[in-house]
């Protein structure tokens, strides 16, 4: 796969495939976050035990997995507005600028604290936050602009779904939605998945089928937890 650069015809190209996703899956304009308001959560905390090393440091390219997706992240969000969940004592690699890190304070509880503290740190002015991982290095702008449009103004959260499994952690939320997911830890269910399938949840599911059109391959939720598919993701960009 070629590197993406930062130029004209990129972007031209990745709004072309925009416009025509909007089109297939019929989503109004009014229901499109402004930029100025879109926030985007990186998260980085976890153990990186079937790894075997830090996943954030770990070389993609010529960047890291990290400034890898943070810089693809800046492409959609305001680069002031993008916040990295790192773990507590977690040295992390350079970063393309300073980004604000907010530290976990529950450990090996899985990803929920980490959103829920991510989300109550982010600018007021936020209103819809794009969530992803620092393992996620095949990333496309294309869909990340596609589920920042699939959220409508009464829907807490747009997450991709195959009909039975979601993909909590290449979605977009609503910072509103914290109460709910903060519920759920008080209850002491630290289940992210179950979090969103709650009666208090207002989730929209995207089909995997439909977000193909701007995906074709769904690289953007390939994840690279064990030393095989990071290898993989290195075979898929090359």
């Amino acid at each position: 796969m070629a590197h993406n650069g930062d130029g004209g015809a990129t972007r031209s190209g990745v709004a072309l495939v925009y416009r025509l996703w909007r089109r297939v899956a019929r989503v109004s304009d009014s229901d499109e976050t402004n930029r100025a308001t879109r926030g985007a959560l990186i998260l980085c905390g976890g153990g990186s035990r079937r790894m075997g090393r830090d996943k954030a440091s770990l070389p993609f390219g010529t960047e890291t997995m990290l400034a890898r997706v943070i810089r693809i992240v800046g492409e959609a969000v305001p680069r002031e507005q993008i916040v990295v969940a790192a773990g507590a004592d977690q040295a992390l690699p350079p970063l393309p600028w300073a980004a604000m890190v907010v530290r976990d304070r529950d450990a090996d509880r899985g990803p929920l604290p980490a959103l829920v503290d991510g989300l109550k740190s982010l600018p007021t002015n936020v209103s819809a936050v794009f969530v992803t991982a620092c393992d996620a290095p095949l990333l496309e702008l294309a869909f990340v602009e596609a589920l920042f449009a699939a959220l409508e103004p009464r829907i807490d959260a747009a997450v991709p779904s195959d009909g039975e499994r979601l993909y909590p952690l290449t979605a977009v939320y609503r910072p509103s939605c914290v109460a709910a997911l903060q519920a759920a830890l008080e209850e002491g269910d630290s289940s992210l998945q179950r979090a969103l399938r709650s009666s208090t949840f207002r989730l929209k599911s995207l089909p995997l089928e439909q977000l193909r059109s701007v995906d074709a391959e769904l690289r953007s939720l390939v994840n690279c937890n064990t030393p095989e598919e990071y290898q993989a993701a290195l075979g898929l960009f090359r």
